[in-house]
């Protein structure tokens, strides 16, 4: 099961105020075809880009959709795709502790659907970062990568077996995902015992980022053993753009220079 919470959620909120072209603008920049529109802090509707680009239409507040019944962040990914199916919704308001924190379209999660994903963590794998590092990185804006590495996680799986060992790893991600914004970060599991957070935080931000994480631990409640982890940090610098096509070499070379320096750290 992948919960809703895990897919890429629409999340930037358009005002009542906004007019309806500047709304049609941010969508298409989006790439989405709806937005939640907030009021007071709390969002109350959706803008569709279909009626936001109508040449006699107004203010967003104009032509604001009803939210409707909203789905539950919880809800499994393939449950809610076969539920705009049968109901041939646009989209659906997404709802956590009460909260309505999102809207998610047809869209998105055809898009996560065809990304592939790891059943143990429900974390994508890390086709969905390099999707990402290239749209992020051909927009204009600098991206920093996050590596993380478990120190000597072998020893330990042979020491505890897999069971205990996919407990660990379970426990990893829970604790990095508490620190984990979906709105400028994307956070993979990028083979075995390594993990990647990308992100567009500005480079103190995820610097920050980092040592706060240095300082968690990792352990079972069964267990007094605690797994220890490194985490190297590369990128945020850059100022210039690149060329299309240097895009997902530029996102290699960031991860290699993150594992890098998380190789160092670990030795230090």
């Amino acid at each position: 099961m992948r919960p809703l919470s895990k897919a890429p959620l629409i999340t930037q909120v358009l005002s009542e105020e906004h007019t309806a072209s500047f709304a049609y603008l941010w969508m298409e920049d989006l790439a989405v075809t709806a937005m939640p529109v907030a009021r007071d802090g709390e969002v109350v509707g959706v803008a569709l880009a279909e009626d936001a680009k109508r040449p006699d239409a107004g203010t967003v507040g104009e032509i604001m959709k009803p939210l409707g019944e909203p789905v539950s962040s919880a809800e499994d990914i393939r449950e809610a795709a076969a539920e705009f199916t049968r109901s041939g919704r646009s989209y659906a308001p997404v709802e956590k502790s009460g909260r309505i924190f999102g809207i998610v379209t047809p869209q998105q999660l055809i898009e996560e659907l065809s990304s592939s994903w790891d059943p143990l963590t429900s974390l994508p794998w890390s086709d969905r970062l390099r999707d990402w590092g290239a749209d992020t990185l051909g927009s204009g804006t600098e991206i920093t990568i996050l590596f993380f590495d478990l120190d000597d996680f072998g020893i330990y799986n042979k020491k505890h077996g897999h069971i205990v060992g996919d407990r660990v790893l379970k426990a990893f991600v829970e604790k990095i995902e508490e620190h984990v914004d979906p709105e400028t970060d994307v956070f993979v599991r990028y083979g075995g015992d390594e993990f990647v957070i990308g992100s567009t935080r500005t480079f103190q931000q995820a610097e920050d980022l980092l040592y706060k994480l240095q300082e968690l631990e990792v352990s079972l409640p069964d267990l007094d053993e605690q797994v220890g982890f490194s985490v190297g940090m590369s990128g945020g610098k850059r100022t210039k753009e690149r060329l299309s096509v240097h895009f997902a070499a530029t996102l290699d070379n960031l991860i290699n220079l993150a594992s890098q320096d998380c190789l160092k750290r670990k030795k230090a």
